[in-house]
């Protein structure tokens, strides 16, 4: 009687495993969504100046602007500055999902008479959001960045 050993059978095996996990690899590899955040990134960092300079002009704001979330209401409360007239001030709000581009949102930046832009945020899909706040004051142009997660 001869003894079978079963090696062959195991490395064969083995092999095989090895084989398909690369192929279950590779499929999942090539399924994944791998957009990027913004289709334009390189015209982007060529204009990056322009952003430094909102930034820079923010930072040397005597009263900048003011804004919260309020968990409560599911709201965005952005308040003007007391010592610029209202009507000298005017923006875009971007509500930015960096999960989902599609869930991006342009808000034009309007004040009521009291000096408050409340936006609702109900029809907002839970998780982390950035809001980037560009405005002007005349030719100056400004920037603020928040972020919020909204639940």
């Amino acid at each position: 009687m001869k003894k079978s050993t079963l090696w062959p059978i195991g490395i064969t095996a083995t092999y095989l495993l090895f084989v398909l996990g690369m192929f279950v690899f590779v499929f999942f590899s090539f399924s994944i969504n791998t957009d990027l955040v913004e289709n334009d990134y390189y015209q982007k960092g060529l204009k990056y100046q322009r952003q430094i300079d909102r930034v820079d002009n923010t930072r040397k704001l005597p009263e900048a602007l003011k804004y919260s979330y309020d968990n409560k209401k599911n709201e965005y409360v952005i308040i003007a500055p007391k010592n610029e007239p209202l009507s000298a001030i005017n923006g875009i709000v971007l509500f930015f999902r960096p999960s989902d581009k599609t869930q991006d949102k342009n808000i034009p930046l309007q004040f009521d008479s009291n000096g408050i832009f409340k936006y609702s945020l109900s029809d907002f899909r839970k998780g982390y959001w950035r809001v980037k706040i560009f405005w002007n004051i005349a030719q100056n142009e400004y920037y603020n960045e928040d972020f919020l997660n909204v639940k």
